[in-house]
């Protein structure tokens, strides 16, 4: 059984200003135990939106989140029971997702269901676990550097020994250096732990090093989604393409890389038909006005260019 099913997901906001603004508009997606599903796309898409509903943050308008076939409820005031415990976040800015005020070791214990005598050992094992020395647990977030931070925080969310860990970019805040040791632990844990982990990031070519399955979200929808290579290697969507392109490369032909034109339309006002028309290198009359046809199969992708049939059409208009 997938360890987290998202299904029909729609997340919308009201704003006095810009009105009724779709964040995430229909997402479907799994993610299996032991497995890494990344999540990608320029800032504006959803993702982090996607997350939080994912997590019970944000409620979702409509359709469906569930952890093994159980729906995951809205947080709400009170401390969450046992099994919803079993889907944590570690988010982008560890030094604002931890209190100031506390010492790490008892914001760990938070989240510990052991008896009380156990717990020292406990957070001790976490910390140890994330790279930490155990006496790191007297002292506060300030005292340590920004990788450290977010090693604590991981070990916070491991405390509640969860089944699936939503990243939310979790590097991004991160030097170069810690960038490397957090991504390198958390795909650790996954195989160490048998963890399930959704890895949101706009770094495509992060997401290509850890990622067994990539999904690829445009203003709020997933376009593309199948095996990371297949997509990486074959990409079916423009906006796939485009991303790729966009990343340096060190080779014998160097060249700069190619940007995306314009930027990702707001939230309040989608584009009719195919989403990405506004910005798309082969945009067709039919993407204007029809929404785009899902190509289904282990590599998904949302695109007129994906159908033989309008492509066969669409020749044969242009031979007249």
């Amino acid at each position: 059984m997938s360890a987290l099913t998202v299904t029909e997901a729609h997340v919308e906001y009201r704003s006095r200003g810009r009105g009724l603004v779709r964040a995430v508009d229909g997402v479907s997606l799994t993610v299996q135990a032991g497995q890494i599903v990344g999540l990608v796309g320029e800032s504006g898409c959803g993702k982090s939106s996607l997350a939080r509903a994912v997590v019970g943050m944000e409620p979702v308008t409509s359709g469906e989140i569930a952890l093994d076939g159980r729906p995951v409820p809205p947080l709400g005031w009170r401390r969450r029971s046992g099994p919803d415990l079993r889907l944590q976040m570690v988010f982008q800015n560890p030094y604002a997702s931890l209190n100031p005020r506390r010492s790490v070791g008892d914001q760990i214990t938070d989240g510990l269901a052991v008896p009380r005598e156990e717990q020292g050992r406990e957070v001790a094992r976490l910390l140890e676990l994330v790279g930490l020395e155990p006496e790191a647990a007297d002292r506060y977030p300030h005292q340590f550097s920004g990788g450290q931070r977010q090693r604590v925080a991981i070990a916070r969310a491991l405390a509640a020994r969860p089944d699936v860990l939503v990243a939310d970019e979790p590097v991004t805040a991160l030097d170069a250096s810690s960038q490397a040791q957090i991504v390198n632990l958390l795909t650790s844990l996954v195989d160490d732990l048998g963890l399930g982990m959704l890895f949101i990031s706009h770094d495509l070519a992060l997401v290509r090093e850890i990622a067994d399955v990539t999904a690829v979200m445009y203003l709020g929808r997933i376009v593309e989604h199948g095996p990371t290579e297949q997509v990486w290697s074959q990409p079916r969507h423009p906006y796939t393409r485009t991303l790729i392109e966009a990343l340096p490369r060190i080779s014998a032909d160097a060249h700069l890389p190619v940007g995306l034109r314009g930027e990702v339309p707001d939230g309040a006002h989608v584009p009719t038909g195919c989403r990405f028309r506004t910005r798309c290198p082969a945009v067709m009359p039919i993407c204007t006005t029809e929404p785009p046809v899902v190509v289904d199969g282990e590599h998904t992708v949302a695109c007129w260019l994906a159908d033989e049939s309008t492509l066969r059409a669409s020749a044969t208009e242009g031979a007249r």
